[in-house]
């Protein structure tokens, strides 16, 4: 249901995204279901705000915070405890926060998220500065990880606040096959090739288990391959690469 919400947001529909992830939000509260609290919550908050339902976009940042009180170990909520917060209170600071806490459990994309929306806010205190370098490196995250639609929507927003001919439009990256490849996806491979297990490559490259196992989700199907072995094989017989 947050998929389709986000969706709906996606395709203009951003009422019908609101209504829908507050019903899940309700139905999570009924149940005391505090996983799904934080799962929907920065994304109900974002909906609401920018739908101007601030009053809703506090109640929901108000619940994370206590869900933060009762679990304060817990990074995943106090991150995107923090991303709500910011949102609500035009808090660029918070949002800061955010980011830093998801770049720490290795969630790129949703540090990127938070990196952007900061910037959105910097932008309207008249920080254009700041503001277009947090946007350059939420773009660079999404290009790296693949997030189309985000890094075309902040590609457009650096755009606009660049003068006519200083920003050329990045090209498109491959769809399929060695060159559509990520420069993370490409040192993963290296190190798989190299007959590292996924908790060795994680260590090295600094990154979770899980976003080893998501690369390598991407890289086979990129690739067409289904197995190590096949992924091994592959990088084998690879072209070279030509200058």
């Amino acid at each position: 249901m947050l998929a389709r919400a986000l969706l709906l947001d996606a395709q203009g529909r951003r009422p019908e995204g609101l209504d829908l992830l507050r019903l899940v939000w309700e139905a999570a509260a009924g149940l005391q279901a505090s996983a799904s609290l934080v799962l929907v919550g920065g994304d109900l908050v974002r909906l609401a705000v920018e739908s101007g339902d601030e009053e809703g976009g506090a109640q929901v940042a108000s619940e994370l915070a206590s869900l933060v009180k009762r679990s304060p170990e817990d990074l995943v909520v106090r991150g995107r405890e923090r991303r709500a917060r910011g949102l609500v209170d035009r808090d660029a600071d918070a949002l800061e926060e955010a980011a830093g806490v998801f770049e720490q459990l290795g969630h790129r994309f949703e540090a990127a998220v938070a990196r952007a929306e900061r910037a959105e806010l910097l932008l309207a205190q008249g920080d254009t500065a700041e503001a277009t370098g947090l946007f350059e490196r939420s773009l660079s995250d999404y290009d790296d990880i693949g997030a189309t639609f985000e890094a075309d929507r902040v590609r457009a927003r650096l755009a606009r606040l660049s003068p006519s001919g200083e920003r050329r439009p990045a090209p498109r990256r491959a769809v399929t096959g060695w060159e559509a490849l990520t420069p993370t996806e490409h040192e993963v491979v290296e190190e798989v090739c190299g007959g590292r297990s996924n908790p060795q490559v994680a260590e090295r490259l600094g990154i979770s288990r899980r976003t080893v196992e998501a690369h390598l989700r991407s890289i086979y199907a990129k690739i067409g391959v289904s197995t190590r072995l096949a992924l091994a094989v592959a990088y084998r017989e690879r072209e070279p690469v030509r200058s």
